[in-house]
């Protein structure tokens, strides 16, 4: 959870920073455009990298479930057949 809240303050950052040059660094239209280019190229790759890391931790969030549900089933099974094999012995 913490990196999600790292993930939040990075992109709270950028929208602050952006805000902060546009208002502070007057600059003529074409030089805004090509900064706003810039920055939209540059948030593309947080996003993409941010959606790679949810996707990673999504495919291992589902496989410990699927692990620990066919374990979950190991466990009754055994536990069945041992109180079968004490009944009918």
């Amino acid at each position: 959870m913490a990196s999600n809240r790292f993930f939040e303050g990075v992109l709270l950052g950028a929208v602050v920073g952006t805000a902060a040059a546009l208002l502070l660094a007057p600059q003529s239209g074409r030089e805004t455009r090509r900064l706003l280019r810039r920055l939209k190229d540059d948030r593309q790759e947080i996003i993409d990298s941010t959606k790679q890391k949810t996707e990673e931790l999504i495919s291992k969030t589902i496989y410990a479930i699927e692990s620990g549900f066919d374990r979950v089933v190991r466990l009754v099974d055994r536990k069945k057949q041992n109180e079968y094999e004490e009944c009918h012995g």
